[in-house]
């Protein structure tokens, strides 16, 4: 029984902090934006909004009092004056569609500038500090393109919509419960010699009625929100297979890999068809919970004023504004149980998002941890260093050594020995390891991969990349894809492609080598960047290199041996052994540090 009792405690502790955290970060979501300097024009558009929910209430309010004289005046006979109340009506219903069209287009701009902001800042998040690499590197998130893009959106529009509508709502009711007060009456109750007298009875049955309603139908629908949660997990995997089929249809082509694909596809779809069943399950209840009440409500206050009725205490016109205020009254705490699913929907997409900052904030700090120090020095200094992995797990020991400026250095070693790892640490993209490394802080650097990304766009605009495409002009454009052999897609210059799957490998390790030409860093790190060029093409790339750029430093990662006459001095990760230098040895150069 101890041991149940401190579990349970441990337990309420656990979920406490965690609706803490949920309550603080979500306010975090609305504190950033309303406080920024764009909130001001926003803040107009929603109270107009709101505003003009109110002014809705107001019209609403009319049309119920003009339902009572229209009425009336066809229960007594005066058709003379239906003329002038319909004249009346069309006036009421032509100014409450102008309040009500103009609050949906300042919602949406409200929605569109809102959304904006959030999806700026969180792309900044995501890009400036590195975490959209290190997310995936680490395997902390799924899908954070699609919170982004799509979560952020389905955010905005339920918030807004939430917010606006609990605004009037409560205005809406308390409204349309006084009217249902006055016109009510008191229902007499006979029990034997006792008389019970319940005042504004319409009024109690319509809350009863609605409260009901709302507990069946939490009690049919709470578990909407983890299933909404899977549901868009599900529906992101989907879309992100696909989008690799797409980007690896050659490849793909090549294995003959179009069965293992549609079976990848139907497995993935199948994830989506199960939890759809769960939704249409759990939303069939809640729809039940709602519709047979809801048919019930729709003959519910004639019932109840049936007795006055028959009495001829009530007029027709009155029963009819009864009829709508107790409609009125009910609609607007029927919203409750109706939006049920969108609290739902809303409580799983901030969750996503919350995941999403949560992801980025420990990258930023994890970015932190870097073994990379920036400093005044000109060289490239790395002393004794271990790489790891995320958990800790040795990968790799780096010898230490000291690449001095102008300096063309080759890493060399077996496969797995660490000679990517280490040109992503120097990348600062890397930060899991024992030890020091230290590059110059002021000096520009350019890191080459082995598959380099080539981004949707033009030509020109993936020539020049990462730099904005009106550094490369007509003239260096075509100088440099001649240079590097690519001069037939000069026409193309500007021709919107997906020129990552037009182009193909040896041809995208070329475009590469044309992108530091363009750049002229002082550091340049080359990282299995020849490895789809045949020897002719990479004596090319690498003579272009010493010869457009002879003042850089270059340190390059390969395995063919042919590479070695492009450098001079060798770092060699198969041993403990100090590296070697053409011209000095790095023993020398550690010891001089000293």
């Amino acid at each position: 029984m101890k041991e149940d009792a401190l579990h349970d405690l441990i337990y309420a502790e656990v979920e406490g902090r965690q609706r803490a955290h949920f309550r603080t970060s979500t306010w975090w979501l609305f504190k950033s934006y309303w406080t920024s300097s764009d909130a001001l024009v926003s803040a107009l558009l929603a109270v107009f909004v709101i505003g003009t929910g109110f002014v809705g209430v107001y019209f609403s309010l009319r049309i119920n009092q003009w339902t009572g004289k229209f009425y009336d005046a066809i229960g007594a006979g005066r058709f003379s004056t239906i003329p002038s109340l319909l004249m009346l009506f069309l006036l009421i219903i032509m100014v409450a569609a102008t309040v009500t069209i103009s609050a949906a287009v300042a919602s949406d701009v409200l929605k569109l500038r809102w959304r904006t902001w959030l999806t700026n800042t969180l792309i900044d998040k995501w890009t400036r500090s590195g975490a959209y690499f290190r997310i995936e590197r680490d395997k902390l998130l799924d899908n954070a393109d699609q919170r982004i893009s799509e979560d952020v959106k389905l955010f905005v529009d339920y918030t807004v919509t939430i917010i606006s509508n609990l605004t009037h709502i409560p205005v809406s009711a308390v409204t349309f419960s006084i009217v249902l007060w006055e016109l009510s009456g008191s229902y007499v109750l006979k029990l034997s010699d006792f008389v019970i007298t319940i005042p504004g009875y319409m009024l109690i049955a319509v809350y009863l009625y609605s409260v009901i309603t709302l507990l069946l139908t939490h009690l049919l629908g709470r578990s909407l929100i983890p299933i909404n949660i899977r549901q868009q997990k599900v529906e992101a995997d989907f879309r992100t297979l696909m989008v690799q089929i797409r980007e690896g249809a050659e490849q793909i082509a090549f294995y003959d890999g179009a069965a293992v694909e549609a079976s990848r596809l139907r497995a993935t779809f199948s994830s989506i068809r199960a939890n759809t069943w769960r939704i249409i399950r759990v939303s069939s209840q809640v729809m039940f919970g709602v519709q047979v009440p809801g048919q019930i409500g729709s003959i519910l206050p004639v019932l109840l004023v049936l007795p006055q009725l028959m009495a001829g205490t009530m007029t027709l016109g009155a029963l009819m504004r009864v009829r709508a205020a107790f409609s009125s009254v009910e609609g607007t705490l029927s919203y409750f149980p109706q939006a049920y699913q969108s609290f739902a929907t809303w409580r799983a997409v901030v969750r996503r998002l919350l995941a999403l900052l949560d992801a980025m904030e420990a990258q930023a700090s994890a970015f932190e941890l870097n073994v990379v120090e920036r400093t005044e020095h000109t060289s490239i200094e790395v002393g004794a260093l271990t790489l790891t992995d995320p958990q800790g797990k040795e990968l790799s020991y780096i010898p230490p050594f000291v690449v001095k400026p102008g300096a063309r250095c080759l890493i060399r070693g077996r496969s797995g020995a660490g000679k990517s790892t280490l040109l992503r640490t120097l990348a600062g993209i890397w930060p899991f390891g024992i030890g020091t490394i230290a590059v110059p802080a002021r000096t520009s650097m350019m890191f080459v991969p082995q598959k380099s990304y080539v981004p949707v766009g033009t030509l020109r605009q993936a020539l020049a990349y990462p730099r904005d495409k009106s550094e490369v002009d007509d003239a260096m454009a075509q100088d440099i894809l001649t240079m590097v052999g690519l001069e037939q897609f000069l026409p193309l210059l500007d021709q919107p492609d997906r020129w990552g799957l037009r182009l193909s490998g040896g041809e995208q390790q070329r475009l590469a080598f044309a992108r530091i030409i363009i750049a002229r860093p002082d550091y340049i790190f080359v990282d299995e960047a020849t490895s789809a060029l045949d020897l002719e093409w990479e004596h090319r790339m690498y003579s272009l290199l010493i010869e457009r750029l002879p003042g850089s430093t270059l340190i390059s990662v390969a395995h063919r041996k042919e590479v070695a006459v492009f450098h001079d001095q060798f770092v060699d990760l198969t041993s403990d052994a100090i590296p070697t230098s053409a011209q000095n040895s790095a023993s020398n150069q550690a010891k001089s540090k000293e």
